[in-house]
């Protein structure tokens, strides 16, 4: 299967929790390139170089809250700044183990946040918003990459 989207982008300053996250989308349907970036800043490099790059703009970032130097909600402000082009293809999901309302709000009240998951990560629901933003076919089981 080939999707129209081809990059998917991981920010998480826990590689353990980046693992598991990158494992689960490796078990589903998407056939693109997973990135994994420890620092939020660097991602906002990387997005920064590549905007002209379309092939290089990820279609999805996960993106933790609590990180070292410049956290998720940071982030967002700096990613505000970015290009239109960057801030059209990207969606924004939100991954954290912090289960607050008022993060979960504040969050989801960002008009790049598509959505707001807990760790660690649920291969349901990474699924579910992987077919949100049309990254996958729907389907009921994980299955090997078919690319």
């Amino acid at each position: 299967m080939v999707t129209s989207f081809n990059q998917i982008l991981i920010i998480d300053d826990n590689d353990i929790d980046a693992f598991i996250l990158e494992r689960i989308i490796d078990k589903s349907a998407f056939c693109g390139e997973v990135l994994s970036k420890y620092w939020a800043q660097e991602a906002i490099d990387f997005l920064q170089e590549n905007d002209h790059l379309h092939g290089k703009i990820p279609s999805l970032i996960f993106l933790d809250i609590n990180m070292p130097v410049m956290n998720g909600f940071e982030f967002l402000e700096a990613f505000a700044q970015l290009s239109d082009v960057v801030k059209m293809r990207s969606k924004v999901v939100m991954i954290s183990t912090s289960n607050h309302l008022q993060d979960r709000q504040k969050a989801l009240n960002n008009p790049y946040v598509h959505d707001y998951l807990i760790k660690p990560a649920d291969p349901a629901l990474v699924d579910k918003v992987m077919q949100e933003v049309d990254l996958i076919i729907p389907s009921p089981v994980y299955r090997s990459r078919e690319c």
